[in-house]
């Protein structure tokens, strides 16, 4: 049987579709809904009370990829219980021992206008007889390791019963027992503590986080029940987890990226004049500031916010995509301010909100760069740079090695008047007409707009979800990380590039402290040494848009990405879209739930043998600037 289709009341269609290993998707007749994505060795269930209910529980098992949910006046009728018992028998017959954990909310009728605050109490009812010790402990354990933010750690305790559930609806557990079925009952009782008890509303923060810790502690308790008492082969907890996109998840995700998409706003806050501001400033003795100019908004920002907040992205029942989802929607919200409030001083405001500002460590650490990295004296030939064209040549070779072994991949080339510098956007790679690049960095930049940037756009595009491409939440601080990671693995990471980095960390804070251009400008040519062109253009792109912190993320991505993989973390995860680091952990239970996939296309250095070695170096490192500055060539 299809998924979203209506289930047929013959319930020997519903066996047949079992024993084929179809998923089961819809509404039954009876009213109620089942949701059995494949034959496993478990099925949550939850009873709709006959009055109608002021919350809606059963999104605490929607997440599960086998539960049934039914109105309890009918579960224990023919046909809906004589449904239940052929599941049951299907899967018991299929797997030995079958996992049965039902789901209620203790205290539905309390009145309303009882304000006395509801104590956070979840209580684990099992049967006497042959009670899953393991599988309580492990339910009982997961849960008190999540982390509780929005509202107390909910007290846990475990109850044995003569019958699981008995009081909520009566024969159900029991019936179960009395078959000979090797069938193991949990019952999960929950205190409406998420429920304010006088005005009857949800509390959304505190029923999200319980709604997204109960959705792991359930599937790592499955996990344990699965590994003791079937042979089901399972090798990870997220292997539970649905692995199919329902369809308001691809709705919210698309709408999500679109207006990502039109924002921009990279492009949006560079400047369109930066080469002739920077003759006018030469000319002026460093002594006037520039006056930037911005290219014309193509999309309305009222508008914008009015379409980002009618995504209806609190319709989503899965707790990860929910929490992405929620964090890009906000993320979003701010950048549109951004846009409104460009070349304002409440730009920088809302740029520090996005981007952070750098914090002590942060700056110890670019101060001890610029500090142990003395500025190099000796001049560059100008015949050791290559313009634009040339560079360009090299990008598209560059591509057209990847295509090679991936053809879908649609990145392109262009030389842009309007682009000072390099930049990818929306996977194409921009030059700028005015670029050169030392012949000794063509690898290295390479590497970092190509082999990172240009492929975690790649990468994302050619998963489900389209935020992997345009980017999560945060994700800047990762992407600039691997990039310049990248430049650091093929032996590109020049004294000068570094000290650029650290630079801009030192700048950002100085101009959030309330320095003005000049003053920034002044630090980065008399103090730190830079030579005039390269402190304009780091002073410039801080203050770029009235205030861009963003800069700061590159080295403190850096130092993040050296971090993770001295803490064992693999590359080639970070690799799969563009993603932040906070969200490592929900792009593996995806990839485990098979709703991601691996990344398509792997940067070529990390088939290098130098490359191997330095990423071996980096993951014994004790001291993560030590061993960047040591680094360097």
């Amino acid at each position: 049987m299809k998924p979203d289709k209506l289930i047929p009341q013959d319930i020997k269609d519903i066996e047949h579709a079992l024993r084929r290993g179809e998923p089961l998707s819809g509404v039954l007749q009876s009213g109620g809904r089942i949701n059995i994505e494949r034959p496993q060795p478990f099925l949550c269930i939850y009873q709709r009370p006959e009055k109608t209910e002021n919350f809606t529980t059963e999104a605490l098992i929607t997440s599960q990829s086998s539960y049934l949910i039914e109105t309890a006046d009918s579960i224990n009728r023919p046909p809906v219980r004589g449904l239940v018992d052929s599941i049951l028998a299907i899967l018991s017959k299929s797997f030995s021992n079958v996992l049965l954990l039902e789901i209620w909310t203790s205290d539905c009728d309390a009145p309303v206008s009882d304000t006395k605050a509801e104590s956070a109490r979840i209580t684990l009812h099992a049967a006497r007889h042959n009670a899953p010790v393991d599988t309580l402990n492990e339910l009982d354990r997961a849960l008190i390791s999540s982390h509780w933010a929005a509202s107390e750690a909910p007290e846990i305790e475990i109850s044995y019963d003569n019958a699981t559930g008995a009081h909520r609806a009566p024969g159900l557990a029991t019936g179960i027992l009395e078959n000979d079925l090797n069938i193991t009952v949990i019952g999960l009782e929950i205190s409406p503590y998420f429920v304010h008890r006088k005005s009857a509303q949800i509390l959304p923060m505190v029923f999200a986080e319980l709604r997204r810790n109960l959705s792991h502690a359930i599937k790592q308790a499955v996990f344990t029940f699965i590994e003791s008492k079937t042979s089901y082969p399972l090798a990870h907890y997220h292997e539970l987890g649905p692995s199919r996109l329902e369809t308001i998840d691809l709705e919210v995700d698309e709408r999500l990226a679109d207006i990502d998409d039109r924002i921009d706003l990279l492009l949006n806050v560079t400047p369109v004049n930066v080469s002739e501001q920077w003759e006018q400033f030469k000319a002026s003795g460093f002594n006037q500031i520039p006056e930037f100019h911005y290219r014309a908004l193509q999309h309305d920002p009222s508008e914008l916010k009015r379409q980002l907040f009618s995504i209806p992205v609190e319709s989503v029942d899965d707790p990860a995509l929910h929490q992405m989802f929620t964090n890009k929607r906000y993320e979003l919200d701010q950048q549109i301010s951004m846009l409104i409030d460009r070349d304002t001083k409440n730009f920088i405001l809302e740029s520090q909100q996005v981007y952070d500002c750098p914090d002590k460590n942060l700056l110890l650490a670019a101060k001890r760069i610029l500090q142990d990295l003395s500025a190099e004296n000796n001049s560059l030939d100008s015949s050791e740079f290559i313009d634009a064209m040339t560079f360009a040549e090299f990008a598209r070779c560059e591509i057209d090695h990847y295509r090679k072994t991936s053809s879908t991949l649609a990145a392109r080339v262009e030389i842009r008047q309007d682009v000072p510098g390099l930049i990818v956007s929306h996977g194409n790679f921009l030059i700028g007409d005015g670029v050169s690049v030392h012949k000794q960095r063509i690898e290295a930049t390479l590497q970092h707009e190509v082999g990172t940037h240009v492929l975690t756009y790649h990468n994302g595009n050619q998963q489900p979800l389209k935020l992997l491409k345009t980017g999560l939440a945060g994700y800047e601080a990762l992407q600039e990380g691997i990039a310049v990671l990248s430049e650091y693995l093929v032996g590109g990471l020049s004294r000068s590039r570094l000290r650029q980095i650290a630079a801009r960390v030192v700048v950002v804070e100085q101009m959030s402290s309330g320095a003005d251009f000049l003053e920034v400008f002044r630090t980065l040519h008399k103090k730190y040494r830079f030579n005039d062109l390269a402190a304009y253009n780091i002073t410039m792109r801080v203050f770029r848009g009235g205030g861009f912190t963003k800069d700061a993320v590159y080295l403190r991505g850096l130092i993040d990405v050296f971090r993770y993989l001295v803490d064992g973390g693999e590359l080639k995860t970070l690799l799969v879209g563009k993603i932040a680091l906070a969200d490592t952990e929900i792009i593996t239970e995806l990839l485990w739930r098979k709703i991601l996939q691996p990344p398509d296309l792997l940067p070529r250095y990390m088939s290098i043998s130098q490359v191997i070695e330095r990423l071996a170096k980096i993951s014994s490192s004790d001291d993560t600037i030590a061993t960047i500055i040591g680094g360097i060539e």
